[in-house]
């Protein structure tokens, strides 16, 4: 890049607005967790297609090629009213098997169309307005996202269970074997697992939002910015290795004592099977069962049992509703009096006290299900700071 163009880069830098939270979220996703990050239509480019986008208003946008989204989103942001964005991911590199008989097990072909659909919501208001003392201004943000197989190559009917035209955040993973009852089927006194992976719903939350507050009063402002998510699911590596581990909390029990004795006095709540048999289709369902049940009374030792429920056997046991709520910031700031800056040939002056990540709900303890993903997660971390800003 020449000099010329640095300094077009950085004029233009200067006079777009600044990216805004969603935008900043997703380029620092793409940045930790995809191979090509610089394919990012990035910051610049996405405040250029977002103003063409408002000049037009169009009412159908189709985009080919989305990666992670941000351009998406940015055009979105100047539909009309009732407006569609489309968006088709196509030629994934993926392994296609071939006959073994060939010397290899698989090869790599482009395949695969997806479309993307989604909204947004945007509302803004000033429910109190007085220059001269109290103003309050209020910004609310819904939004849904949906991404959904549209195509595979010849011959292959599904993808990792999803069928064409269903949802690509499908989750699935082990789950316990049951009664028809609803009761675990226990087998040694541990409880079993159903032969078949199993649908256990879907990973993208079925809409998110946000709402921030503004309020000044003279020379005092407070912003408050509070979101969430509402539903989908997260997979808990953190708290599997916790009961696996015996760190977690709950692990602590009277059975824990029993145990450091030498005792196995732990009896898991389910039943054990006595007679018949069950018959499933191939894809799992039960088609026939005549089993019969007895409660089971068989005891272990309570590390034997926490292991097999929690890390051994099923993915159910560590998945959850990952909804949360958010307060995400807080920022006090106070603006200096003028005539304090003028005396120290100031333009003006302000000094803010700034809080992040201050508190949180959610239905999962240990760990933050923001994030969408948990691996042994990190704990996130709550930020305080201050700000001095000084314009002469």
């Amino acid at each position: 890049m020449s000099a010329t163009d640095d300094a077009i880069f950085e004029y233009a830098r200067q006079h777009s607005s600044p990216e805004d939270k969603v935008l900043a979220e997703l380029n620092r996703e793409t940045h930790l967790r995809t191979v090509y990050p610089n394919m990012l239509s990035g910051h610049l480019q996405g405040r250029f297609l977002e103003m063409i986008s408002r000049l037009l208003a169009p009412h159908r946008i189709l985009e080919i090629g989305t990666f992670t989204g941000y351009s998406a989103i940015c055009m979105a942001r100047g539909l009309a009213e009732g407006g569609l964005l489309h968006t088709i991911d196509i030629n994934d590199i993926i392994y296609f098997p071939v006959s073994e008989a060939s010397g290899y097990s698989s090869r790599l072909i482009n395949a695969n169309k997806y479309k993307r659909e989604g909204w947004e919501v945007i509302l803004n208001a000033t429910p109190v307005q007085n220059p001269n003392s109290f103003t309050w201004d209020v910004s609310f943000n819904w939004s849904r996202h949906r991404r959904y197989l549209l195509e595979l190559p010849e011959g292959v009917t599904e993808l990792n269970g999803v069928k064409i035209g269903e949802r690509m955040d499908l989750y699935r993973g082990w789950v316990f074997n049951k009664s028809s009852d609803g009761k675990i089927i226990y087998e040694g006194g541990l409880p079993t697992w159903d032969p078949y992976i199993k649908k256990l719903g879907y990973q993208d939350p079925d809409w998110t939002w946000g709402i921030s507050n503004s309020f000044r009063y003279k020379f005092i402002k407070l912003n408050i910015l509070i979101d969430g998510r509402y539903k989908g699911l997260i997979w808990s590596q953190t708290i599997r290795k916790m009961y696996w581990g015996g760190t977690h909390p709950e692990t602590v029990s009277p059975y824990r004592d029993d145990q450091i004795a030498g005792k196995a006095t732990y009896v898991g709540e389910g039943v054990t099977v006595t007679g018949g048999e069950v018959i499933y289709d191939a894809q799992g369902n039960i088609v026939t069962d005549t089993r019969t049940y007895e409660d089971n009374t068989t005891p272990v030792f309570w590390s034997d049992w926490c292991q097999y429920y929690y890390h051994d056997v099923s993915d159910e046991a560590v998945t959850f509703d990952a909804s949360f709520i958010k307060l995400r910031e807080i920022t006090l700031t106070l603006d200096l009096p003028k005539k304090w800056v003028s005396k120290a040939r100031m333009e003006k002056a302000s000094v803010s006290f700034i809080g992040r990540n201050i508190w949180m709900w959610s239905y999962i303890k240990y760990i933050d299900p923001d994030t969408g993903y948990d691996n042994l997660q990190t704990p996130s971390s709550r930020n305080l700071g201050f700000n001095i800003n000084i314009t002469f």
